[in-house]
């Protein structure tokens, strides 16, 4: 892996002219083949997201990199849809994996909202009652740190819903806002109830 350090001095003390009120330093590691980095775990251990599997410079799997051990996963995709299944997040402990997989029953191309995990692989999680191909069944985007809800885009015909999923409730919508401006999701989950 190339190790790039990069260090800067906090702009607005330079621009007030007084000495830096601090340094701060990160270090980027360039992962190979990797398409994005969607999501870290709060330790910083786990890394996830699309992975060019094919050398296309297209996403067409998903990875979870383990860095205390440098183990990298390749979470193989569901079917022929290059990019269907990024994975977007994942629970604190790394075991658990939100991403999109095809939806099957129709003709046309759409996806739904899976989950991943070592022993069952790819899980898909539905779509409300209504969804139409909008372009997508549901999208899920955020999991709990204990990787037991999910949220994310799901359809009332083509108005988007945010949905919450749980093994015990299935997908439920979320409460919709008439006021939003685009199609409303869910995007993050701090606790389970």
């Amino acid at each position: 892996m190339t190790r790039t350090t990069i260090r800067y001095t906090a702009l607005l003390a330079m621009l007030a002219g007084t000495p830096a009120l601090a340094q701060v330093s990160a270090t980027f590691e360039q992962i190979p083949n990797v398409s994005s980095a969607n999501d870290l775990t709060p330790d910083g251990r786990f890394v996830v997201g699309s992975y060019d599997s094919n050398g296309d410079f297209l996403p067409d799997d998903g990875y979870r990199w383990d860095r205390l051990t440098d183990i990298f996963t390749i979470i193989p995709s569901v079917g022929t849809a290059t990019g269907v299944d990024t994975i977007l997040a994942v629970s604190d402990d790394g075991s658990v994996l939100v991403g999109n997989i095809p939806e099957t029953s129709v003709e046309e191309f759409s996806h739904q909202a899976a989950i991943w995990t070592d022993a069952d692989g790819w899980t898909g999680l539905g779509w409300l009652p209504n969804a139409g191909l909008c372009p997508s069944r549901s999208s899920g985007y955020e999991i709990s740190g204990d990787g037991t809800v999910v949220v994310g885009l799901s359809w009332d015909g083509c108005s988007g819903r945010a949905f919450r999923w749980t093994e015990a409730t299935g997908m439920q919508e979320l409460e919709n806002l008439p006021t939003a401006a685009t199609a409303p999701r869910c995007s993050r989950v701090t606790a389970t109830p």
